[in-house]
């Protein structure tokens, strides 16, 4: 096999296995598995929610851990994954319904996810996203208030 083709192939696998990663990484956030959640995103998490909130691992997963945010549905709409290196990166847009604070909202997002391979595994290094208006017909409006940064406490706003 050409160098070339080779190249090709193992992105292609990487690719497929990096789409599998961020599928079990939207399905342990809505279960709530803190246990999966722990392997899939790395030590060094820069999580960015729609609100500008900005999490380590240890804070997005204590949010979860506390009830203070909760993933009633994520799917995913549209995506796509390129890999550069020992990186994959996603793009694309889902549909979430969330309870944080015990307030619930639904709405689109548009996000990049980043992953690299770290013990001998794909992990979430870092993930940014942003609510977008719904522009399905058959969908109702977005419905609830947008997630606000008191969620997560007031020292955990994020700082422009």
């Amino acid at each position: 096999m050409q160098p070339e083709t080779a190249a090709k192939v193992k992105y292609g696998v990487w690719e497929r296995d990096i789409m599998q990663c961020d599928d079990r990484r939207f399905k342990a956030m809505v279960r709530g598995d803190v246990t999966a959640l722990r392997m899939t995103l790395s030590d060094h998490l820069t999580y960015t929610h729609t609100s500008g909130v900005h999490d380590t691992k240890a804070q997005f997963l204590g949010s979860l851990t506390l009830g203070q945010l909760s993933y009633k549905s994520i799917i995913p709409e549209a995506r796509s994954v390129h890999v550069y290196g020992g990186t994959g990166i996603v793009t694309g847009t889902a549909r979430m319904e969330i309870t944080a604070r015990g307030q619930d909202a639904r709405f689109r997002i548009r996000y990049l996810a980043v992953y690299v391979q770290a013990q001998a595994r794909w992990q979430l290094v870092a993930w940014q996203s942003t609510r977008v208006p719904d522009t399905s017909a058959e969908s109702p409006e977005d419905s609830g208030p947008p997630p606000t940064p008191e969620y997560l406490g007031p020292s955990r706003r994020a700082r422009g």
